[in-house]
This record gives C-alpha cells, sequence and structure tokens, in this order.
C-alpha cells in the first residue's frame, strides 16, 4: 500500500491510510488518534521517539493500535494509541527493485532495493544469511520554488537464520534538508520601515 501511495513526504500521510480517524497537526508530522496528539511509536518493536516527516523507502508496513489497548506495549502507555512501524527484512529469496520518479516542480526520487541470500550453508547445513540493501536519493526544490525537501537514505541489513533463532543487524544512515520560503516581510530591512 505504501508503494501505491507513493508518498515520501510524510508519514502520517501514509497512517492515515492504514486507519480511519487519524490526522494531523497544521506541520502535518504529529498524528492525532481519539483526540490526543500521539507521537508514540514502535519500530520493528522498540520504542522510537522519533516520529518525523523521515523517508519511507526502508518500511514494509504502518499498523495502529488506536486507545487504551495500547497501554499493553508498557514504556510511555497513551489513551491515543500507537503506531508500529516494520522495517523491510533480508529474504533468501532474491529480489531487486530500482524506481524512478521524475515530476513537476523539479521533484527527482530514485529509490533501489535489493535482497537475496549470501549463503544457505554458514555453519555446517543449519544457518543461512540473508542480506537487504535499501536506499533512496530526492532531489526536490519544491513549490513555490525554494520550499525542497532533498532526502538520502542508505538502510543495509544482515540477517542470520537458524531453525530456532534469527539474528538480524540492521542500520539507518538518513539526512533531510528542508527550507520554507521566505515571506517578503521578513525579508525587508527593519530599520525602513519607521
Amino acid at each position: 500500500m505504501i508503494d501505491d501511495i507513493g508518498q515520501f513526504r510524510n508519514e502520517v500521510d501514509i497512517v492515515k491510510y492504514a486507519a480511519a480517524g487519524i490526522s494531523s497537526e497544521h506541520k502535518g508530522n504529529q498524528p492525532h488518534m481519539r483526540g490526543f496528539r500521539s507521537n508514540v511509536l514502535l519500530e520493528d518493536g522498540v520504542w522510537d521517539a522519533t516520529f518525523n516527516n523521515g523517508d519511507s523507502a526502508n518500511v514494509d508496513s504502518y499498523e495502529v493500535l488506536r486507545g487504551p489497548a495500547a497501554v499493553l506495549y508498557g514504556g510511555r502507555p497513551t489513551l491515543a494509541g500507537i503506531i508500529m512501524r516494520s522495517t523491510k527484512k533480508p529474504s533468501m529469496t532474491p529480489g531487486y527493485m530500482v524506481r524512478g520518479i521524475f515530476g513537476s516542480e523539479n521533484f527527482n526520487r530514485v529509490e533501489v532495493d535489493l535482497k537475496g541470500p549470501i549463503t544457505d550453508s554458514l555453519f555446517g547445513s543449519s544457518g543461512e544469511l540473508s542480506y537487504r540493501l535499501v536506499a533512496g536519493l530526492q532531489r526536490d526544490k519544491g513549490f513555490p520554488t525554494g520550499n525542497k525537501d532533498d532526502r538520502e537514505l542508505l538502510f543495509p541489513a544482515l540477517q542470520l537464520d537458524f531453525p530456532n533463532t534469527t539474528f538480524r543487524v540492521q542500520g539507518e544512515i538518513s539526512e533531510q534538508r528542508t527550507g520554507g520560503v521566505p515571506l517578503g516581510f521578513f525579508t525587508q530591512d527593519l530599520k525602513n520601515l519607521y
């Protein structure tokens, strides 16, 4: 569904499609559920304090648990609910995806998603080692000009599977540079106004 929406700017806009009754503040980066602001997020089952406008190229799915049932997850209970984000996982099934999006107002985006096996016989015959590499690059001068949203993302992951145990190591390196539109009256010399 995330690919179908084609939403890269804001995680809250993606989550709005996952469950009804979710809205956002004026800036769009803080979800509201059941009338309460909730920025409580679990990423792959771990509490994450950064619900932001980050890139969603490495996200596989979002789930929303609304209401008091969210206190079952402990941590910082909230009456609003929690949002659970699952990242893309390594796989023994090879897969390769390259996507380019080019739009108006100098919007350019390229994504790469690679996954597959490294070896299927690590530590004898019981261990399988697989990888996933997700990368994204976006250049957006925005509309009106100057309202830019440039992003870079690199998300490598390795997974070692045994019959009863899975070890996964993953990391995220990302940067986002945004800029608003300067308003004319803020850029004038205030001394000349009086």
